[in-house]
């Protein structure tokens, strides 16, 4: 049961992240690059749930900046 709360906090946290992240982007308070290198630091914890859930949230941000 920890372990499922663990989790859906991780994904929570990754969802928060990658509408802030689409954010400062697209106020120029961030480099393009950032999203590169904010995917490259979930993937190398191999929680591949934050994983799925950050980009699934990267992808609704930017569809919904358009």
């Amino acid at each position: 049961m920890a372990n499922d709360t663990t989790n859906a906090l991780a994904c929570a946290k990754a969802c928060q992240d990658a509408q802030e992240l689409v954010s400062q982007i697209r106020t120029r308070q961030a480099l393009p690059d950032s999203l590169h290198a904010a995917l490259q630091a979930i993937r190398a914890t191999g929680d591949g749930e934050r994983l799925r859930a950050f980009t699934r949230q990267i992808a609704k941000a930017i569809e919904g900046s358009r």
